[in-house]
């Protein structure tokens, strides 16, 4: 009788052995990771709402500031991968984390050189843009919460087969253990089938507390008083539980944070937006209420000019001649105003374009005054074909050959160079010319609508130009810069991002 006792003993210390090993190696391989994807996804939280922050700053500082906190929680990203990569053993949690790498990293690459780049030199309306829904980083910061989001399934799927089966397992073990006590009871083992009934009890508690803070339940505890290692795991387990809890509130009051955020720059688009509509309507009433009057300025000068010339003094004729020259610059000037504005709202028609075609059409369109001033242009294009915008390209390429050709009115021999070269993720084109040139501390302001750096007795014009080239590629979400210096002429680039 003695040897049955103890038989049965072991038969549930041995059950209860297996159920405590199987429970250990479900929170070492799922319970933990858990914890580290939350960790994690705390951090891409924060990581986040930094970056939108960075956006709204107004100070270098603070980006500064904003930046280096990026960069500590990215370290601390990839450190929580490489302890996943460390602890999956199975391929599919495995594939799930390098799919939620590569878009990580993906959208890490386009937030350094893209978003960040643009808000650090006060670019805000681009570098919303590109983080909106739409947007290039908006898009691939939705792709990499998608990945992680499955990661997180993935994870909590296997959790919860694991806790079956381990629940599975008890219910099992716990049906051997009656059998086997009532067959001790028969035998007069009562206390074999206490023992291995009350190791069952914890051991199922555990289980079924531990599936439910796996659903997400965190207000879960479990309470067990058997003195050995079960309710040692079962106080760790709980302890556990709680830093989760605690992890979770502090990401929802993150989340909080961010979407108020979200929801004031939502608002601060939609009041431009309105402004911007005022501001066009207004443009548009103004500009057509210009040239009525202009128009018959101009009409009347040109008759006075044909019918009435040889009646007038040499002042008079002077005073008429400066007239005309007017208006025709009033005309011009209320043309680029319309054109500005309207870019704004035209719909960009993308399609496969060959700039050298284009190039060429505009250097025919000058042929007169480029073979009258001796011109020299030389055209070298890497490329045949880019898918773009093709009336944005023609104006902006257009601008800039036409202020080459202005400003090298005084150079005894004027030459023009042209070149297109493709760039690992975008195409640069550049204009190079020999003429005045400018001085660099002056860069930035070129680029204003209506600013000139040179009189426009010297050099006709409205200031209009280089504004409406920036808008143009400002909107297919490019860039333009210059290099000069006076005397030596200046050099224009401008990219397109490739789509």
């Amino acid at each position: 009788m003695i040897f049955l006792i103890v038989g049965v003993g072991a038969v549930g210390i041995h059950t209860a052995k297996s159920i405590e090993e199987r429970l250990k190696d479900t929170v070492e391989r799922d319970v933990k990771p858990s914890y580290i994807l939350g960790e994690m996804e705390r951090k891409v939280g924060f990581i986040r709402a930094t970056t939108f922050s960075h956006l709204l700053a107004k100070s270098e500082l603070q980006m500064r500031s904003y930046e280096s906190d990026i960069d500590g929680w990215e370290s601390e990203i990839d450190n929580f991968l490489d302890s996943l990569e460390r602890s999956f053993t199975t391929q599919v949690k495995l594939k799930k984390l390098a799919e939620f790498r590569v878009a990580w990293m993906k959208y890490s690459r386009l937030r350094d050189q893209k978003l960040l780049p643009l808000s650090q030199v006060n670019r805000k309306d681009e570098a919303l843009a590109l983080a909106s829904e739409s947007g290039a980083v908006g898009i691939a910061e939705r792709d990499a919460f998608n990945r992680l989001e499955e990661l997180n399934i993935t994870i909590v799927d296997a959790a919860n087969f694991r806790l079956a089966l381990a629940s599975q397992t008890s219910a099992s073990s716990e049906s051997i253990l009656v059998s086997t006590t009532l067959v001790a009871i028969l035998l007069g083992l009562l206390f074999g089938l206490y023992q291995s009934s009350q190791i069952a009890s914890a051991v199922n508690a555990v289980s079924k507390t531990a599936q439910l803070v796996a659903t997400g339940d965190f207000e879960q505890s479990v309470t067990v008083r058997t003195g050995d290692e079960i309710e040692s795991m079962a106080n760790s387990f709980n302890t556990m539980t709680a830093k989760m809890k605690k992890m979770v509130l502090a990401e929802r009051e993150t989340a909080r944070q961010l979407r108020d955020e979200i929801d004031e720059r939502k608002l601060i688009e939609a009041v431009l937006k309105v402004k911007n509509e005022e501001l066009q309507a207004f443009t548009y009433t103004v500009s057509h209420d210009l040239k009525s009057p202009l128009w018959g300025i101009d009409g009347y000068a040109e008759e006075l000019h044909k019918q009435h010339s040889n009646e007038l003094d040499e002042r008079a004729r002077f005073c008429l001649d400066q007239i005309m020259v007017a208006s025709k610059n009033l005309e011009n000037l209320i043309e680029d105003i319309l054109q500005y504005s309207r870019l704004s709202e035209e719909k960009l028609s993308l399609a496969d374009v060959k700039p050298q075609e284009i190039i060429s059409a505009i250097l025919d369109g000058r042929s007169r005054i480029i073979d009258e001033r001796g011109i020299k242009f030389s055209v070298d294009i890497s490329f045949s074909t880019i898918y773009t915008w093709q009336r944005g390209l023609t104006q902006v390429l257009a601008n800039l050959i036409d202020n080459a050709i202005k400003y090298s009115r005084c150079t005894k021999y004027p030459y023009i160079l042209i070149t297109g070269r493709e760039l690992p993720d975008a195409y640069q084109f550049s204009v190079a010319d020999n003429g005045i040139g400018f001085d660099m501390r002056y860069h930035d302001r070129l680029f204003e609508l209506f600013h000139r750096l040179v009189r426009q007795e010297e050099f006709e014009g409205t200031g209009a130009g280089l504004a409406i080239a920036k808008k143009v590629l400002d909107r297919q979400g490019g860039r333009i810069w210059a290099e000069s210096q006076p005397g030596a002429g200046a050099h224009f680039f401008i990219e397109l991002p490739k789509l």
